[in-house]
Formats: C-alpha cells, sequence, structure tokens
C-alpha cells in the first residue's frame, strides 16, 4: 500500500492511516473510508487525513500472517486465527520447540514489513504455549514478498515441536570409600528433572566407581529397556579424561562415547554416549543442584529423541549459562581485588 496525506474530498476508497474521532463516531485506523465517512470528516473540519491506496499485488495483513504462519507451522503447531496482522503459533503437545536460527534470521532479513518472532531454538515448551508470533507491520504487503518468505519457511518447515517421547529412566549412583553417597535430595531433583520431560525413572542403584561394575550396570539395565531410554550415571568423581571411569564403560559395554566435556557451564564436564538406541549421560557434578545447567539440555534432547551433532554441541555456547551457584566448590571467576 502507498500511504500520505490525501484531501478529505479525495480519500473515498482509501484505508484510514490514523484513528479520528468524528462527532460522537470514531472512525478506526484500518477503515476503508466511504462516501459517508467523506461528508462526515468534512462536517467535522477535518480537510486532509493520513490515508493509503491499495496496489494492485496486495495481500492484506491478516491474509499474509496466516500465509506465512502455515508455511512456517511444522508437526505439533497449531495457527491461531490472525487478528490486526498477527498470528500466533501455539504448541499441541509438551516437548522441545525447534527450528534452524540461520533459517528463522533468513526469514526476518528478506523485509522489514515481515516478522517472524520465535522463543529460543530448543525451548521447553507445553501444550498450549505461544512458541512463535508472525506479524505483518503495514496493513498489506506484496504478494511477491509473502510467496518468497512462505517459500523459505517451508524448505525446509522452520519450526516444529519435537514431542517427549515418554520413554523410560534409570539412575546409577558410582561410589567411593572416601566420598560420601549422593544426599536424598539430589535423588529428588534428578527425579523431577526426569518426570519434566516425561523420562519414567525405572530403578535408583548404585555401585563401585570402577568401569567393570558400571559396565555390567549399563549392559544388564539397556538390555531390558525399550527403545529411546536414558541411563544416567552420577560418578563418585567428576570425569577427567576419555580413559576414565564413565566413558571406560561406556566402551567396556559395547556402546559409543560421542561426548566428554560440553561448552556449557555449569555443566563441563558432563559425559554422552549411546549404546544402540539407549542414552547414556554421565552427569556433570552441577546437577546437584536443581539450577539450571548443560545437562537439562542434554535430558531434554534426549528425552525428545534428538540426535545431537556435532554442530548441536557447539551451538551449546551460545548462551551457554555462566551462572554461579551454591553448589560449586570453584568459582569461574575469581573474586577481584578492588582498590580502596
Amino acid at each position: 500500500m502507498k500511504f500520505g496525506f490525501h484531501p478529505v474530498s479525495q480519500s473515498a476508497g482509501m484505508m484510514l492511516g490514523h484513528s479520528l474521532g468524528v462527532g460522537k463516531k470514531r472512525l478506526r485506523k484500518g477503515h476503508w473510508l466511504t462516501e459517508e465517512d467523506v461528508q462526515s470528516l468534512t462536517s467535522a473540519g477535518i480537510d486532509s487525513v493520513f490515508a493509503g491506496t491499495a496496489e494492485p499485488d496486495d495481500i492484506p495483513e491478516n491474509t499474509a500472517a496466516e500465509q506465512l504462519a502455515q508455511a512456517i507451522a511444522g508437526q505439533e503447531l497449531a495457527c491461531e486465527m490472525p487478528h490486526t496482522g498477527r498470528c500466533n503459533l501455539i504448541a499441541l503437545t509438551d516437548g522441545l520447540f525447534c527450528y534452524d536460527r540461520g533459517q528463522a534470521i533468513a526469514l526476518n532479513a528478506i523485509d522489514p514489513r515481515i516478522t517472524a518472532a520465535l522463543l529460543p531454538p530448543y525451548s521447553t515448551v507445553r501444550r498450549g504455549d505461544l512458541v512463535a508470533t508472525i506479524k505483518i507491520i503495514p496493513f498489506a504487503v506484496p504478494s511477491a514478498l509473502i510467496d518468497r518468505s512462505c517459500e523459505l519457511a517451508r524448505t525446509p518447515q522452520l519450526c516444529q515441536v519435537a514431542p517427549f517421547l515418554k520413554s523410560q529412566a534409570d539412575f546409577l549412583e558410582t561410589r567411593l570409600p572416601a566420598v560420601k553417597p549422593l544426599p536424598e535430595k539430589v535423588i529428588t531433583f534428578t527425579t523431577a528433572r526426569a518426570e519434566r520431560v516425561h523420562l519414567n525413572i525405572q530403578s535408583l542403584e548404585h555401585c563401585d566407581h570402577a568401569p567393570e561394575e558400571v559396565s555390567a550396570w549399563i549392559k544388564d539395565v539397556a538390555s531390558s529397556r525399550a527403545d529411546n531410554a536414558v541411563l544416567l550415571i552420577f560418578g563418585a568423581s567428576a570425569t577427567v579424561d576419555e580413559a576414565d571411569v564413565i566413558p571406560a564403560a561406556i566402551r567396556l559395554a559395547g556402546g559409543t562415547v560421542d561426548r566428554v566435556g560440553m561448552a556449557a557451564d555449569p555443566g563441563n564436564l558432563l559425559v554422552y554416549g549411546r549404546l544402540g538406541t539407549k542414552h547414556i549421560i554421565g552427569l556433570p557434578g552441577c546437577a546437584k543442584s536443581p539450577a539450571l545447567n548443560g545437562f537439562d539440555w542434554v535430558l531434554e534432547r534426549c528425552a525428545a529423541g534428538l540426535t545431537i551433532t556435532p554442530h548441536d554441541w557447539a551451538e551449546m555456547s551460545v548462551g551457554g549459562l555462566l551462572k554461579e551457584i551454591e553448589a560449586r566448590p570453584q568459582l569461574r571467576q575469581p573474586v577481584p581485588t578492588l582498590p580502596p
């Protein structure tokens, strides 16, 4: 649309850009002016109005917003009815809100008149949550822009919710003679974390902090669990090397170790591996606290059945937490010495 200030006498058939009070009547912005409106405005002593004329290829804001929302929305997402150029996307299930950050940025770079605001990638969402808003800034946009935006949004489909799969989980605590067993509250925290992402805890066990014993537990539990089960191991001592107890136990059980350490802090000393279709997570020490840490991010992706690629691990460094927690025995940043 093309907007500008126009004489009231020539404004019939134009869209009003600013709301106006005319006697007891109010003409709202977006209203298409009629001859009757022109007479009312003239009688009220209004000489000019800010109004727009439609171009031949214009698409109205609500239609444009709905078309783009439908192009963006993948599995487990629904589009609400558009209103004032805005169309919301709503989650249909509990899970992770997934999309490619670069694709979302490219979509929003097409034209400032077309916007898509989204929750951060891999946000945990619940059924009914608002996850994205598509907003068309003006009252109408050229059809070519919407066509281009929709094509980018659907190749591949930009957004989806990966549902939590309601899988099984087991918890193993390893012990050393000089180390106190985990407090009951840590077991409670861990159970709550699992239940939050629809993982059903099947067993809570403990064994010596030794590769052979941990390996035996992995093989025994994995053999009786369904696909996508998650095996959680809280080591009595933090993993410091790929040859340490938990990585060694995963390999001894016939599994693969995908990761020792991650670029999220708290959460650096996490171990992740697989045995067939089962996930194995060696918990970092910060998981003793209920505060959000890198372990939560990994647990959520496992619960949704998502593959964690090398790029995914690297991308976790962006927004990588860094908040101090009371359970951490050593601060990331030394206390500065300030001048008097």
